[in-house]
Formats: C-alpha cells, sequence, structure tokens
C-alpha cells in the first residue's frame, strides 16, 4: 500500500478510519469526568456494541487502554 506524505494513510482507506475511530473512542473516554461502560460509549459514538468491545481490544493490545479502564462487568474490560 502506498501512503501520502508523513506516513499516514489517505483519508479515504480503512486504515485512517479505524485509526480515527480509536482515536475517537479514546478521547470520549479521556474527556469523560468518570469511566463510561461499553454501552455508554457505543451510544455516544454510534459504534455497535459487539464492533466497539473489537476496537476496545484493539486498544490494550497496542497499549493505548488498559483492561479496566471502562466500566461494565462482563465486558471483559472493567469492573468484577
Amino acid at each position: 500500500m502506498v501512503w501520502g506524505g508523513g506516513g499516514f494513510p489517505p483519508p479515504h482507506s480503512t486504515s485512517f478510519k479505524a485509526n480515527a475511530m480509536l482515536g475517537r473512542i479514546l478521547m470520549e473516554m479521556n474527556n469523560s469526568p468518570e469511566p463510561l461502560t461499553v454501552s455508554e460509549i457505543s451510544r455516544r459514538l454510534g459504534i455497535d456494541r459487539s464492533a466497539l468491545e473489537g476496537m476496545l481490544e484493539t486498544l490494550v493490545r497496542l497499549g493505548k487502554l488498559e483492561e479496566g479502564s471502562v466500566r461494565e462487568a462482563g465486558c471483559g474490560y472493567g469492573g468484577a
């Protein structure tokens, strides 16, 4: 794949859109005064919950998010 200047994928590419969505998730979490649930993030960003869970797994794998950062028991990311 040939990318544009600066090593970033072109704005119409799937990689660019995925990275933008991951950034939106992190921004939403950082801007919240309290931990969010998966359902809250899903609703706020208009992302299907199952797709969001996969994105959260990606963020954990990349070291951008720690397990337990998202509040909600049974979702694999938070609580008890």
